[in-house]
């Protein structure tokens, strides 16, 4: 007997789960005034309806779809002889939303773009919530600015991996680099002799350089632009100070796992803290600590040799230690920036 009922239960919550909240609808009758009770219209028949709020509800057993259910209030109780759940039953009170053309059981959540939206109780009736998120991608934004290709000169893509993703994921995980202390920010630039009418219009160095200018590296979902810049600028200046002797990828994760003092990893670090580091301790190349997106265990020593790291030494250089540079300097404007790239390559 008890598992009779226990199935009973089971096919009655399974039956009544996709019907709504009818409280705050005038009491009727609807399907009461027109048919004897327990004998409305089986199948479906469009005639088969009552009216209701200057619209039309059904009492045909087709009217009990999931999808869009447009049942009368008493159908339920006048029809098949069910009471429905209330508040103050045993039973919780069953509830759909209706959100963009689809149903949603209550309780349920879906996504947009970046938002997490749930079918949730609103007093006695029931609606979808939504986070309201700044996101990456916005297909609004995305659609305004393709209209203004030919001014702006560029096209506003939709990148797959940035959609779904909030504008907050973006600057923890696509950024990185943290506001360096006012004493850096103190420091007296260096003095350049040039003449600024002498410099060109525009400049590509991968056009002046083709052999020695890197690419671009993804960062994945790690905040650490401060480590892949540094690690990149460095060895784009070997690569042009050695004429391409020693044109090396180095590190950005040797950066990432082992300047970790004062330094957050995926989390954000210092530029003068990592240039300070590349100065002391020197880096690896990437070959040799290859690149994995997230903070680990440092593998290697502080004080090393490239072959007592187990890193393969450069064919056209006497190199033993790991890749040094000298102190980091500061510029004192656009002017300088422009000159010190045309001359020395790429800056941070």
């Amino acid at each position: 007997m008890s598992y009779f009922l226990a199935l009973l239960i089971a096919n009655f919550v399974i039956a009544v789960s996709a019907i709504p909240n009818y409280s705050g609808l005038p009491p009727g009758p609807y399907c009461a005034g027109r048919y004897n009770n327990g004998r409305c219209c089986p199948g479906r028949h469009d005639d088969c309806s009552a009216p209701i709020l200057k619209t039309t509800c059904y009492c045909d057993e087709f009217c009990n779809r999931t999808r869009e259910e447009d049942c009368c209030p008493d159908y339920w109780s006048h029809c098949r002889g069910i009471t429905l759940p209330t508040i103050d039953d045993d039973y919780q009170e069953i509830r759909q939303c209706f959100f963009k053309g689809k149903y949603y059981q209550h309780g349920d959540t879906f996504k947009i773009n970046c938002n997490v939206c749930k079918c949730s109780s609103l007093g006695k009736r029931a609606d979808v919530l939504c986070e309201e998120n700044r996101c990456l991608m916005e297909q609004d934004l995305l659609s305004t600015l393709y209209l203004e290709t030919e001014r702006l000169g560029w096209t506003a893509t939709n990148y797959s991996e940035l959609w779904g993703r909030t504008l907050e994921d973006g600057i923890q995980n696509k950024l990185g680099t943290l506001n360096p202390a006012k004493s850096i920010h103190n420091m007296i630039p260096v003095k350049r002799i040039y003449n600024p009418e002498s410099l060109p219009r525009e400049f590509d160095s991968r056009s002046r350089w083709p052999r020695d200018i890197g690419g671009v590296k993804d960062q994945g979902w790690c905040g650490a632009s401060w480590a892949i810049s540094t690690a990149d600028v460095a060895s784009d200046r070997f690569a042009l100070m050695s004429k391409g002797s020693e044109d090396i990828d180095l590190s950005p994760q040797h950066l990432i796992s082992c300047n970790i003092r004062g330094q957050q990893g995926c989390r954000g670090g210092y530029l003068d803290r990592a240039w300070h580091f590349v100065r002391k301790f020197g880096l690896v190349d990437e070959e040799c600590y290859p690149w994995v997106g997230r903070e680990d265990k440092c593998k290697l020593r502080r004080k090393t040799t490239l072959r007592h790291a187990g890193c393969r030494t450069p064919r056209n250089s006497l190199r033993t230690d790991l890749y040094k540079v000298g102190p980091a300097y500061k510029l004192g404007n656009e002017t300088d920036i422009m000159q010190e790239i045309l001359t020395s390559g790429p800056v941070q």
